[in-house]
């Protein structure tokens, strides 16, 4: 809004702890509906919950299943797919393959020519230079916080998407 006043509107159409089984279903409904130009993906983290059974190949079916259905209606719709941050501790555990569902969004991206936007590599860093600093930004280990929101993925979106940083708050 400050950079294209006017000119852009954002539908967050997310569900937390949804995986991409829930995004298929609900594609109508939260991005179908709004006739998007631009969509932003990223189930990876939630999908690579082991007891969510969602395996690494359903959870590309799905994606791709997801990106079909967005080019069918829209075949200019810029798609984006994305990354998150480094789920450590008990939520590490609960997602042990998680590198290799982050790897399949970044191998999708270049097969299908989408620009990929790979916070993980940001968090990763972040986690190996201040710990303490990744602990702060995502308390229960999982879920950043606004200021880790501010810090880690905004700047790193912006940059990605060549927009000059603004004021969030």
């Amino acid at each position: 809004e400050q950079q294209f006043p006017g000119k852009a509107k954002v539908i967050n159409g997310a569900q937390g702890g949804a995986n991409s089984k829930w995004g298929c279903k609900a594609l109508e409904e939260k991005v179908l509906i709004h006739k998007p130009d631009v969509v932003f993906i990223e189930f990876a983290i939630n999908d690579a919950v082991a007891k969510r059974k969602v395996s690494l190949s359903q959870a590309r079916e799905n994606l791709n299943d997801m990106v079909d259905r967005i080019l069918k209606l829209n075949s200019a719709c810029e798609i984006i797919l994305m990354t998150m941050n480094v789920p450590v501790g008990h939520t590490g555990l609960m997602r042990p393959d998680i590198e290799a569902y982050y790897q399949m969004y970044r191998d999708v991206a270049a097969e299908r020519k989408f620009q990929l936007i790979d916070h993980y590599v940001s968090w990763k860093k972040l986690l190996k230079k201040d710990p303490q600093l990744y602990v702060n930004l995502v308390p229960d280990l999982i879920h950043p916080v606004y200021e880790g929101a501010l810090k880690i993925i905004l700047p790193r979106l912006t940059h990605e998407l060549g927009l000059k940083p603004g004021k969030p708050q």
